[in-house]
């Protein structure tokens, strides 16, 4: 993977780019990614996509290791006022 800069963009510009970020509730980066694919016609990673590459990493439980894990933490979350005073 490469890393481009682009120099002396105007002012009308980046504020379009920050418009389209801020309503996909995304960074300008990935605005200029999507804009990038599509105006040459180049369909764009999916989301997740990144992810899913490093799972086997991750620790993912399944439902089941996550009710236990749940269960035997719960009282942890308790707190004693008297412990406080």
């Amino acid at each position: 993977m490469s890393t481009l800069t682009i120099h002396n963009l105007d002012d009308h510009l980046v504020g379009l780019i920050d418009r389209q970020a801020e309503a996909g509730k995304c960074s300008r980066n990935k605005v200029i990614k999507q804009l990038l694919a599509q105006s040459l016609g180049v369909k764009p990673e999916p989301a997740g996509r990144r992810h899913d590459d490093f799972v086997q990493f991750c620790g993912v439980w399944s439902a089941g290791q996550e009710r236990e894990f749940n269960d035997k933490t719960r009282e942890f979350e308790r707190v004693d006022p008297g412990d406080w005073r």
